[in-house]
């Protein structure tokens, strides 16, 4: 189940730091340079057209489609992507082009939003199967209601994992008919085009996070009457991604439980194996085998046995998600499987002691006279 567990990577991110959503709509366009200068004064500079790439979109607010809304999206968020804009470094799950850039294009078209001339959208996959329910992959058709009328969606392309979970994304020519009261820009994706370099990887990353920090800081401050809100997108990705995490943690206890109770089962068969035994082992004793040396027999078996089955597990574990990891690029994880398999080693030992303890304890000789007794009658 570890090997399954999602982490933000860049293509979930799609290349981007920050993202941003304003209250109300910005009428002007923060990709010109005389905008920011206007908007943002002295820190315009912080901002600048070689360091900081800007991408709007046009929304239409509704319901929350991600995977933190437990209920079914009725209105899920459009976002409209303008032609001059692409998002070519998110992942696919699927797509309609043959090319990330031509996925993006397919949405550069002025669609009516109806059934015969459907609005072309890209969703993240987890959104479109879980929260809207569309299992119909590339082509599939949809309707959502938003005051006026139904608007028809078609699915052009699938992300995978991505910091756009619970929104449609669709063309700003599309987007401009389907809604034209909704104006202006309200939601943005900010990349950093340029940093420092130096020798040491880390106070790289270490200083353009104080950049990305700083950006969002000057963001706020400067368009706070448009109700500026900015977000690292690596923590959005991480906090979207947690909940299937959740999910997987889960499970993963529930198993680790099962195992615990069937190493108390082993030790309970173990116990029954003794009484079982105790003609055997009364022999044994008989001809000059120590109390310890049967404890010490009993508790190998139980250890081996336990050993093998463990073993056995995860042998065929590794097998079953390989494939998965190989294809997708996942690292498998090694050290909490490990622990959480230790740990049920040392759990079965301790309670293959039981058996262990009744050896010690089983009057062995005397259960073997009683024996002879029986026989001799």
């Amino acid at each position: 189940i570890s090997v399954f567990r999602l982490s933000p990577t860049e293509e979930g991110t799609g290349g981007f730091d920050l993202i941003g959503q304003t209250a109300q709509p910005l009428h002007q366009d923060l990709r010109a340079e005389d905008v920011r200068a206007e908007l943002l004064g002295r820190e315009a500079e912080t901002l600048s057209k070689d360091k900081v790439r800007v991408v709007p979109f046009r929304m239409k607010g509704g319901d929350d489609a991600s995977c933190n809304n437990l209920y079914q999206a009725m209105r899920p968020t459009v976002i409209g992507l303008s032609v001059q804009d692409s998002l070519g470094g998110f992942g696919w799950a699927s797509m309609e082009g043959e090319t990330s850039e031509a996925t993006w294009e397919l949405l550069n078209v002025p669609a009516a939003g109806t059934l015969e001339d459907p609005v072309p959208v890209v969703i993240d996959q987890n959104t479109a199967m879980w929260s809207l329910q569309m299992r119909g992959g590339l082509g599939e058709i949809k309707a959502f209601d938003y005051g006026s009328g139904d608007v028809h969606f078609r699915v052009v392309g699938l992300l995978a994992g991505s910091v756009l979970q619970g929104k449609l994304i669709v063309g700003e020519r599309a987007f401009e008919n389907v809604f034209p009261s909704s104006t202006g820009y309200q939601y943005f994706l900010f990349a950093m085009e340029s940093g420092v370099t130096s020798d040491d990887a880390k106070n790289d990353e270490t200083a353009r996070d104080n950049e990305v920090d700083e950006i969002a800081e000057v963001l706020e401050s400067r368009l706070v009457d448009a109700g500026m809100d900015v977000q690292r997108a690596d923590r959005v990705l991480a906090g979207l991604l947690a909940v299937q995490n959740t999910y997987l943690r889960t499970f993963q206890s529930l198993g680790a439980l099962g195992l615990l109770l069937g190493t108390i089962g082993l030790a309970v068969a173990q116990l029954r194996s003794v009484l079982e035994r105790r003609g055997e082992l009364a022999v044994m004793r008989a001809v000059g085998f120590t109390r310890q040396r049967l404890a010490t027999l009993v508790l190998g078996e139980n250890t081996f046995l336990l050993a093998i089955g463990i073993g056995c597990g995860a042998v065929t574990a590794m097998l079953a998600v390989l494939p998965y990891a190989w294809l997708s690029g996942t690292s498998m994880p090694i050290a909490e499987p490990l622990g959480i398999l230790l740990a049920i080693l040392l759990f079965g030992t301790l309670a293959g002691l039981v058996a262990v303890w009744k050896v010690l304890t089983l009057p062995l000789i005397e259960s073997l006279r009683a024996e002879n007794a029986v026989v001799e009658l």
